[in-house]
C-alpha cells in the first residue's frame, strides 16, 4: 500500500513539473536587445523597470523563458533595448525540483 501511495504521489508531482516555453508576444519582441551595459542616455529614453521570471527543470530553459518574459514586458512598454541588472537562479521551492530564474532590468527606447 505504501508503494502505491508513493508511486502515485511521484507521478502526480512529476506531471506538475512539465516545462513550458514562454512564447514571445510577436516577432518584434524577439528584436529587443538584452545587454549588460546601460545605453547612452543621449540616444535612449528610460521607460521603466522590467522583470522576467520562469520555472523549468532545466536551468537553460528557465533562463530562456525568463528572457522571453522580460522581452514581452519590455515590448508592452514600447522598448527596444533592455539592460539586465540581476539574474537570480534558485530551487523553485514547489516540490517539483524545478529551477526558478528571475531577471531584473531597465527598459529603454533607443533611436
Amino acid at each position: 500500500m505504501k508503494k502505491i501511495l508513493l508511486i502515485s504521489f511521484a507521478l502526480s508531482v512529476s506531471g506538475c513539473a512539465a516545462t513550458q516555453v514562454i512564447p514571445l508576444i510577436n516577432s518584434e519582441a524577439s528584436k529587443i536587445e538584452l545587454v549588460k551595459h546601460e545605453p547612452s542616455r543621449e540616444k535612449c529614453e528610460f521607460l521603466g523597470d522590467v522583470q522576467g521570471t520562469a520555472k523549468a527543470s532545466d536551468i537553460g530553459v528557465a533562463t530562456m523563458n525568463s528572457r522571453n518574459d522580460m522581452r514581452n514586458s519590455a515590448y508592452n512598454m514600447g522598448a527596444n533595448f533592455v539592460t539586465m541588472d540581476t539574474t537570480t537562479a534558485a530551487n523553485a521551492m514547489d516540490w517539483t525540483g524545478r529551477n526558478q530564474v528571475a531577471i531584473t532590468g531597465r527598459a529603454f527606447k533607443c533611436k
